[in-house]
Order: C-alpha cells, then sequence, then structure tokens
C-alpha cells in the first residue's frame, strides 16, 4: 500500500504526509533513513523466503520418518511399552531436538500425534481374528433378509446397574463421561472432573443381569436374573426364549439364533443340550466380536440414553426401575432396531476387508 502511495513522490514528501498522519493518530514517526531504506527496498522483499531466525531443526520428511518408526516400534513391542517423543526421534534417526520441538513439528505438519490414552479393546489373537475373518467373509455374501427375517432371535446379556437416587444416577451420568469441551485452565473445576469409581463411589440399589433378544425387527425378550450360569441359561431357552420363539415365528421344526461365546452360559454344557433337546440351531459366532452384535454396538446404548432421559426427578425403587426400564427396552422404536440389525451385514464386509481386526482400524493397522 505504501509502495503504490509512493509512485512519483519524493522521499522528503513521503516522510513529511507519513509524520502527518501518525501524528493525527498519536503515534512516533519513523526514522527519515527507514523510510528511504524501505523505499529502496533494502529492509523488505516481496515474495522472498524469511531468512531471519532460527532454522527449523525438522523438516516434514524427518516428521513422516519419525511418524514411521513410531509405528513400527509399537508393533514390533506388541504395545507392551510406550513410544516416547524422544524414542520416536531417536528411531527416526531426526536431529536432536526438544520432544516439545518433536511434537510442535508433528502439529506443524499436521500429523495429528498426541499422548492419548489407550482405550480397552478385546485382546484377540491371531486365531481369533481367523474366526472373525471366517465368519464375516460369508456373512458378507448374506442377502439383508438373512439378518431381518431369516434369523428367528438374536440374544445377548448384558448387567445393569440400579440407581435408587438422584445422586446415584448424577455418579453414574458422571462415569459415563470421557471427554468434555474444555481449555486448559478448566480441568480441575468441579463440572469439568470425573469422579473415582472406587473412591468416590455413591451407594447404588445394586445390579441386574438381563437377557434380551431381537426378533422381526423388535426387540420381543426381556428377562431379568440375579446369577448367571448354565443352570439359568438352560431354564432361559426351555421358558422365555421358546416362548418368544414359538409366539414371533410360529413353530417351526428348528430355530436359528444368534449369540454370543459366553461359556459359563450359552456353550455351556447344559444349555447346549437343552438347544439339542429344543431343536435350537446357533450361528457359530466369532469371540471377542461386541462390534458384531446390534446389541453390544447399538441399542444398549440406545437403551440407556433414553432410560436417562425418563429418569424421576427423586428416589425410585429397585422394582420401579426394573419395571421402567423393561417398558423402554421393548418400546424401542423398530426403525432403531432395523437399522441396528441391518448394519451387521455392513459391519460384516469391513471386518472381512480389515481382515478380522476392529473396523476403526482400517487397512492402515494390517501392516
Amino acid at each position: 500500500m505504501l509502495l503504490a502511495f509512493a509512485s512519483g513522490k519524493s522521499a522528503c514528501q513521503i516522510y513529511d504526509v507519513l509524520a502527518k498522519r501518525r501524528g493525527a493518530k498519536g503515534v512516533d514517526m519513523l526514522n527519515s533513513t527507514a523510510v528511504r531504506r524501505f523505499l529502496r527496498g533494502h529492509s523488505h522483499k516481496r515474495g522472498k523466503v524469511e531468512t531471519r531466525g532460527r532454522k527449523r531443526s525438522l523438516s516434514r520428511r524427518n516428521v513422516l520418518a519419525m511418524d514411521k518408526s513410531r509405528l513400527k516400534f509399537i508393533k514390533d513391542v506388541q504395545g507392551t511399552r510406550q513410544a516416547t517423543w524422544d524414542l520416536c526421534r531417536v528411531k527416526g534417526r531426526a536431529p536432536k531436538a526438544h520432544r516439545t520441538t518433536v511434537a510442535r513439528a508433528f502439529a506443524r505438519e499436521g500429523v495429528d500425534v498426541k499422548l492419548r490414552r489407550c482405550r480397552e479393546k478385546p485382546q484377540r489373537t491371531a486365531a481369533v481374528e481367523r474366526e472373525r475373518a471366517e465368519l464375516c467373509g460369508r456373512m458378507r455374501r448374506w442377502p439383508l433378509r438373512r439378518f431381518t427375517d431369516d434369523i428367528d432371535l438374536i440374544i445377548d446379556n448384558k448387567k445393569y446397574d440400579i440407581p435408587t437416587t438422584p445422586e446415584a444416577r448424577v455418579f453414574q451420568d458422571k462415569q459415563k463421561l470421557v471427554a468434555q469441551l474444555r481449555k486448559r485452565g478448566e480441568g480441575l473445576a468441579p463440572n469439568f472432573t470425573r469422579p473415582k469409581a472406587k473412591t468416590h463411589r455413591r451407594n447404588l440399589g445394586g445390579s441386574v443381569g438381563v437377557c434380551a433378544g431381537i426378533a422381526n425387527c423388535r426387540i420381543v425378550l426381556w428377562e431379568y436374573y440375579t446369577k448367571w450360569n448354565g443352570d439359568i441359561a438352560a431354564e432361559m431357552y426351555r421358558g422365555p426364549i421358546m416362548k418368544v420363539l414359538k409366539k414371533e415365528r410360529g413353530r417351526k421344526p428348528s430355530y436359528l439364533l444368534v449369540e454370543d461365546n459366553d461359556p459359563s452360559g450359552y456353550k455351556s454344557s447344559k444349555a447346549l443340550a437343552e438347544k439339542r433337546r429344543l431343536h435350537i440351531r446357533t450361528i457359530k459366532w466369532p469371540r471377542y466380536s461386541p462390534d458384531l452384535m446390534p446389541l453390544d454396538f447399538s441399542l444398549w446404548s440406545n437403551i440407556s440414553s433414553r432410560l436417562r432421559d425418563c429418569a424421576p426427578r427423586g428416589r425410585e425403587t429397585i422394582a420401579a426401575f426394573k419395571l421402567r426400564l423393561r417398558r423402554v427396552a421393548l418400546g424401542t422404536p423398530t426403525a432403531v432396531v432395523r437399522a441396528a440389525v441391518e448394519a451387521m451385514q455392513t459391519r460384516a464386509k469391513m471386518i472381512a476387508d480389515a481382515r478380522g481386526k476392529d473396523i476403526a482400524m482400517g487397512l492402515a493397522q494390517l501392516v
């Protein structure tokens, strides 16, 4: 802008005009030598790369090499040791730099690597991943009606804590909080912290186990139990499960079920004998696969959310909580349940593509 204004004027004329403008704003005037140097281009050059200041010690090539060494190290130690910034720099053969400089270099180059808490996931062996890949390889070729219509019942279990007081419900909700949008200085504020599960635990009204089942894209089975074992599982097959199957699917020579690999219940010897007697067939389900079970990856959280929305303000008895939980679960919209069941096909394709690994890992974890 100054160069355009200076066109056809002498240095003295430009200096006088600038002095008047800066004086009107109450700003001290520059030295006349500075103005002349600027007009001659000695103090600036448009488009010229800045040469002043300390040079960057870590280039983008260094950052990519360090990121590659980070992944290799974690894979080599099988996740038993923590990868630090200093270790990444040494393994990546980058120039000597402080760990904060390394972290800033990663942020500058858009490589989103930060120290984050390790997520808890099922620890699957190579054999388990082969099981998942084999089943999902078959499931990806199933038509959609195979999931929504041909499977007679999808069953799964869950344990629910029973918060009988408003304080217990607040404690339970805070325990579910994983992260919060906050500034750096807000980390210790009361509403931004989560109480320790053991130290600050509120007395809940106990807990109850639930056996839930999906048929015809609706939740039709919701049975409570206090202790889960082979005897209870066999009794569940004889009573509630067979009752629901006959009501929803009619009388058939045999029924096809989806259930997880629960060794204490569904896969116990007593439960297996009862299923043979009742002509109940099950799809061989891979171990440690909650990402394939619609109740696990979708419906449990949906029910818990709607249960929290209709919670009473005051105290609640255990019987009232169980009745409210059952009403909320059986009232799950059919569209929500159908979407979760249909998602099994998509998830099966993704797991097959990931060769039995977690869906979120993607192809990056196959190296």
